[in-house]
């Protein structure tokens, strides 16, 4: 007899799915089903985790829970159940005020092997204290010369010391302790780094007792699979264990200000340009769970800032001595009241300024009481909203846990999930008000001008508040006194955890897929029959969205040309068009749907063949706005105009600071990238669009006086590249339900009616790719990477390369730089674009022990024998990634994707077996390869590795 008792049970047919609340007794542990026809299943276990410092205890229990457990006390069941699965998604997650443990699968075995590791994971962890050591923090003793330093070591302190090198992560963290001052908001919950050491394996046990109980926790599924059966496993795998609730953990409001606040802080930057410093201003105002809030500020927000014509966001780009509009602007909804915020960076923080800039704020604000937005408006930024709310996706993350994602604070705060799903409801009700003149005023009264409750937070460049000096500081105070017996019993632990992790473990306790588990490979989608030659129409069930892509090859450009093509891309949809200036265009655009034009590359076909590729322009909307979607995307690039000088100025001192602060936060890519770089054209022209050399020429354009280009220089280029574009014909996805399907195809044939061309040739001067560089950065932590020669897509080998990858990652690579080297993560894998073979670590302590592992992995394979389990695991791993879940919208993308890169079922089909098909044989023929190779090696490091930079001879430059 299950101890479930049925509270609820919704249908949502926008959504396909019937929403079923339970509650269990005595427990009171709580579970919402959501049911589907879909086989994609989901699960998730959430708790709220209310942290009382910011030494990361969350963070830590969340790393360390997943080490072993009562039932599995083996030393790692994620990463092992991470290689013997064929999730579509497997995770954890630390938030402000909630730990999370996500899955997905389209395996119903692999489902129930992954959701009875995940409960004795949360509910019934071992936390060792060695594995506390190693994901936690630890004391760690290099040799050094003839005294030994100390020094800390582990998983989560390098992962934060990495996360806290971004200014803006130090902003965000800054806002909520400014705006929450009372509650724990005010704490950092993934760690600050000079706190974590401060925290105790006691502790860390005794927050995993107070909230990881049933009483606290919520249970989320999602698919075709039965919610009985689901509930059958909770019983039986913890519930059982537990006899009675514990108290609920509780998560406060903050008590309304009185008077708004003004915070100063400082950040480090290692030299001063004196326009580094960020101002940001907030207010709080409703609950993220409370609907009318979330759409009310949405909808203040979008006419706020929503694009450049919107009056606050021109404002704040017009500001000539600011770089760009903080990276955090806009709603805030990762705590549990909502944060309207808006600022600066790269300002110089000068008082009078910055009372000028408030006061300028505050009368856009008073202007939109005196004249508010028309109703057109308000309907056009509702519109929006909508199509925000009803667009499930075109991704691959699964849509059960994107769809708990919406309602799992709800489920933590405990009110209901279900208006959250509900929010078209809401701008329902909402479209029936906006002919009340005092509609918007009075939303701009009670969130801005009637409301105490917000903030002002400067945040200055200092070169006086280095964290590394200040890690170093405490860490001498605290073992400058250590004695002899304290520093042999760090040499113990650190012997106990090396022992511990060598230790081979017994892992046939875990469940596991074989490769007879694998399906059969699915074909791509079939356009409809509603198709054109130069249309392809895809009839997918979209949620009354529409999407549109048009496809223009590539062909012509010459090197200065397709060196700004990027920017090309990324500008022109903010451009004016015609007559119209952008701020007027921007307004227009918004009222139809979302566009953007990017720029794409394929692997080449053989070795006689030249790179090919190809600028598409995107656009998504309502279905009821067909016409006006494909008329905009049609004419986007036709109609561009540029002559906007102060404009172009604007946008390349934005997307320099833009591309410069996301280094930090995407540094393994980057190092994988100017590894390459010089290997053949395919990798450079990676590099060239996506790289470090292509931040670092764009902020030459803008603030080198040598280099810099004149707008008219360069609006001349971007005439010439829309030119040629213009010569040719677009191939054309077009993808909505089959009703607005038809009238979209009629829509675009009143555009274009001739056949596409096909012809599409990049021809890249190769004296333009340089030896790999290193890079110079902001950083507390190093990023790392090596590149190889490896083969063409097409040829068999490619497959092989791909499954060596996984190999090398699982048996070597992981242990070696995350568990022992103490980085956040490592791998490597076949890169098909840039016909290569690259390896990366990432928020890395190391550096030069780095780049030896990514060598030794190599020689320790090639001097193994065949772990069969292991080469099973690694072609798993592989299929996993080819047979991803995707969305229907997904699906057509990339059959439409594959059309335009000459990729067929056949030749998916023959790489997929190449995959299954790999030998350990096969494996060490490539691996030899490889190890014949001179590595190509790039770090992304700080001014404090320059010398070990130098000792390895590496080039290297600053961004």
């Amino acid at each position: 007899m299950s101890g479930f008792t049925e509270e609820n049970n919704t249908e949502l047919q926008n959504l396909g799915i019937v929403v079923r609340e339970f509650s269990h007794a005595p427990t009171t542990a709580r579970h919402f089903h959501l049911e589907a026809e879909d086989d994609n299943n989901a699960f998730m276990v959430g708790f709220p985790t209310i942290p009382d410092d910011s030494t990361g205890v969350a963070h830590i229990l969340e790393h360390t829970a997943l080490c072993g457990s009562k039932r599995y006390p083996v030393r790692d069941p994620f990463f092992m159940m991470l290689r013997r699965s064929l999730n579509t998604y497997m995770n954890a997650f630390t938030a402000p005020d909630m730990t999370a443990y996500p899955f997905a699968t389209k395996n119903k075995k692999d489902f129930y092997n992954l959701l009875e590791v995940y409960l004795d994971a949360t509910f019934f962890p071992l936390l060792d204290e060695l594995d506390f050591l190693q994901e936690g923090w630890r004391y760690e003793l290099k040799d050094s010369g003839a005294v030994p330093q100390i020094l800390y070591q582990g998983v989560v302190f390098n992962e934060m010391k990495g996360a806290m090198s971004s200014p803006n992560s130090q902003l965000w963290q800054y806002l909520h302790s400014s705006l929450f001052p009372d509650t724990n908001y005010r704490f950092n919950s993934g760690g600050d780094p000079i706190e974590i050491p401060n925290l105790t394996y006691a502790q860390l046990k005794s927050f995993h007792q107070k909230h990881y109980s049933p009483a606290n926790a919520v249970f989320l599924t999602y698919g075709d699979l039965p919610y009985e059966k689901h509930q059958e496993k909770f019983e039986n795998l913890v519930l059982d264990e537990f006899n009675s609730a514990k108290e609920v953990a509780k998560i406060k409001f903050q008590a309304s200000f009185d008077e708004p606040s003004q915070i100063d802080h400082f950040y480090y930057q290692s030299s001063l340009d004196g326009s580094s410093d960020f101002v940001l201003w907030a207010w709080v105002y409703g609950s993220v769970t409370d609907p009318i809030d979330v759409v009310e500020m949405n909808l203040v927000t979008d006419i706020l800032i929503g694009h450049s014509g919107s009056p606050l966001q021109a404002y704040l780009e017009s500001i000539k001595e600011s770089k760009s509009p903080s990276e955090l602007n806009g709603v805030d909804d990762s705590s549990r009241q909502l944060i309207f915020a808006c600022g600066l960076e790269g300002v110089s923080a000068n008082e009078k300024k910055i009372d000028t800039y408030e006061n300028r704020i505050f009368e856009i604000l008073r202007s939109l009481i005196e004249n508010p937005p028309s109703r057109e408006t308000l309907t056009a930024t509702l519109d929006r909203l909508e199509l925000d709310q009803s667009d499930l996706g075109a991704g691959n993350y699964p849509l059960g846990l994107q769809l708990f994602g919406r309602i799992l604070p709800s489920t933590i705060y405990r009110d209901d999930p279900l208006n959250l799903f509900r929010l078209e409801n809401i701008i329902g009700s909402l479209r029936s008000r906006l002919s009340d003149e005092i509609f918007f005023p009075n939303l701009i009264k009670k969130i801005f001008l009637n409301n105490k409750h917000w903030t002002r937070i400067t945040m200055r460049a200092s070169m006086d508040v280095n964290p590394e000096r200040l890690i170093k500081e405490k860490l001498q105070s605290v073992t400058s006194s250590f004695s002899k017996l304290e520093k042999d019993k760090i040499k113990s632990e650190s012997n106990l955890l090396e022992k511990r992790q060598n230790t081979k473990c017994n892992d046939n306790i875990l469940p596991r897929l074989t490769l007879k588990d694998v399906p059969a490979g699915a074909l791509l989608m079939e356009p409809s029959d509603l198709s054109e030659e130069n249309i392809k129409a895809f009839d997918v069930l979209s949620n009354n969205i529409f999407r549109i892509k048009l496809a223009f090859p590539i062909s012509n450009l010459n090197d200065q040309e397709l060196k700004l093509l990027p920017i090309w891309c990324e500008f022109i949809t903010q451009l004016g068009s015609e007559t119209d200036g952008y701020r007027l265009v921007q307004q227009k655009r918004a009222a139809v749907g979302e566009f953007e034009v990017n720029c794409h590359f394929s692997s080449r076909a053989d070795e006689g063949s030249n790179i090919s590729g190809f600028i598409t322009v995107s656009a998504k909307g309502l279905n009821r706005k067909i016409d006006e979607i494909v008329t905009v995307a049609a004419t986007l690039i036709q109609t561009a105009r540029f002559d906007e000088n102060e404009r172009l100025v604007d946008l390349l001192m934005q997307a320099s600071n833009e591309y410069e602060h996301s280094v930090v936060q995407r540094g393994h890519y980057l190092a994988m990238l100017s590894s390459a770089r010089h290997l053949n054209q395919s990798s450079g022209l990676e590099e060239m669009w996506s790289g470090c050399s292509f931040i670092n020429d764009l902020k030459k354009i803008v603030y080198d006086d040598q280099k810099k280009m004149e707008c008219d220089a360069v609006f001349e280029i971007f005439r010439s590249i829309k030119n040629k574009v213009l010569q040719s014909e677009p191939l054309i996805m077009s993808a909505t339900d089959r009703q607005n399907l038809r009238n979209s195809v009629t829509t675009i044939k009143s555009f274009y009616r001739s056949l596409p061309s096909i012809s599409s040739e990049i021809l890249i001067n190769e004296k333009s790719f340089e030896e790999p560089m290193s890079w110079v950065i902001e950083s507390n932590v190093n990023f790392c990477a090596a590149s190889y020669k490896a083969v063409l897509e097409s040829d068999p080998d490619a497959a092989v390369y791909s499954v060596l990858g996984k190999y090398l990652q699982d048996e070597y690579l992981h242990s070696k730089i995350r568990e022992k080297g103490g980085a956040y993560g490592s791998g490597a894998s076949y890169s098909p674009s840039g016909e290569s073979f690259k390896f990366f670590s990432y928020r890395d302590p190391r550096l030069s022990g780095t780049i030896q592992d990514f060598r030794e992995s190599i020689k320790h394979f090639l001097g193994s024998k065949c772990n069969s389990k292991r080469l099973e695991e690694s072609i798993l791993g592989v299929i996993r990634n080819l047979d991803g879940s995707r969305r229907p919208v997904a699906e057509a993308s990339r059959s439409f994707n594959c059309i335009l890169n000459c990729k067929t079922d056949d030749s998916l089909k023959e790489f997929r077996e190449n995959v299954l098909h790999t030998d350990f044989n096969r494996l060490k023929r490539v691996a030899e390869n490889l190890v014949g190779q001179k590595p190509n090696i790039s770090i992304i490091s700080n001014k404090a590795h320059i010398e070990e930079l130098r000792k390895n001879k590496f080039s290297f430059d600053k961004i």
